[in-house]
């Protein structure tokens, strides 16, 4: 599920990277987010493992956000760059 999980993340902010902001932070985001709920699943247990993987998740869904706020500015600025394929 973790894997899967990624696989829609990274496929859904990086069309936005390609196609709009062209900004690394989200895609670098959602990566170290992750390898945290990862490291989490695997290396801690207990109740810190009850900690560290939800704070994982809220992490994922903050590079969610990022990105979403880099479409919006960037759907609004008229850069000419971010609009060459709808253009086409």
């Amino acid at each position: 599920m973790i894997l899967l999980a990624f696989m829609i993340g990274i496929s859904s902010i990086s069309l936005s990277y390609f196609r709009v902001h062209k900004r690394l932070i989200p895609l670098a985001l959602l990566t170290l987010d992750f390898i945290i709920v990862i490291s989490g699943h695997l290396f801690v247990t207990g109740q810190i493992e009850g900690i560290i993987v939800p704070l994982g998740g809220l992490t994922i869904a903050f590079a969610h956000f990022v990105n979403y706020k880099y479409v919006g500015v960037c759907g609004n600025c008229g850069h000419e760059g971010h609009f060459v394929e709808a253009e086409k």
